[in-house]
């Protein structure tokens, strides 16, 4: 062997310490007894699991889920729009309306797929979920705050009594139930409670807007944009009653 082959002494000893100490921090053997009970866990956790609502559809793949959520919404909205449309459609620009019901759907999309991500994924930043809520919001607020789309309607603005208008109660009666439907869909995903209750404001906005013949700004920003609002204020309501639940 020439000298290069050769190892120092000293790199042996250290080698062999190494995997000596490797060994010494090796887990003890599972008994089978303790591999019985996890699989004992298992399959309860598995059954329990199966025994709750909509089972079947939470097992399907997240895209499909979250396909089946926008063409719901589309299906609801469309048919009760057509049974019962906006009062001022001779005055309102279609172009618009169908540009204000498409933002909503698109970040109602985004909160859906967020509220649904699968548990096993690696976790969002929480300033992007805190951020798309803001978002769902916003885009709401900002559609109130545009001009308004014509200058036929009578009502007169009741002021921050809009704060408990009709379209207000209207909504959140409506967003709660769709609240709880994606929870029901969720697996567990980080801070998926925050993402549904957007979802669930962007639902009732994008019903409202669609069949809510009141343009005044006031009434779409203390009517119709506060229903995300107050959907996220009884979500930090319910977050400090239980602190260990996730948003």
């Amino acid at each position: 062997m020439t000298e290069t082959d050769q190892q120092p002494t000293e790199d042996n000893d250290d080698l062999q310490g190494w995997l000596a100490a490797l060994a010494s921090d090796a887990p003890e053997e599972a008994t089978s007894d303790a591999l019985a009970a996890l699989g004992q866990r298992v399959r309860v956790g598995i059954a329990a699991e199966d025994a709750r609502p909509l089972a079947k559809l939470r097992q399907r793949p997240a895209w499909q889920r979250n396909a089946l959520g926008v063409v719901s919404l589309g299906l609801v909205v469309g048919t009760t729009w057509a049974a019962f449309p906006r009062e001022d459609m001779a005055h309102y620009p279609l172009a618009r309306l169908a540009l204000e019901l498409g933002a909503f759907v698109a970040v109602f999309s985004l909160c859906l797929a967020v509220a649904t991500r699968g548990a096993h994924l690696p976790e969002l930043p929480r300033h992007w979920t805190y951020g798309l809520a803001g978002a769902a919001v916003l885009v709401v607020a900002a559609v109130g705050l545009l001009p308004p789309a014509h200058s036929h309607d009578p009502y007169v603005s009741q002021g921050l009594g809009e704060l408990v208008s009709r379209c207000g109660l209207v909504g959140v009666v409506l967003a709660l139930p769709v609240y709880a439907l994606i929870r029901l869909l969720d697996r567990g995903s980080s801070l998926g409670a925050l993402a549904a209750a957007s979802a669930a404001g962007l639902v009732a906005n994008t019903f409202l807007q669609a069949h809510c013949a009141i343009t005044a700004q006031a009434h779409l920003l203390l009517g119709h944009a506060m229903v995300g609002v107050w959907l996220l204020l009884g979500l930090l309501l319910l977050r400090g009653i239980e602190p260990r639940r996730g948003l």
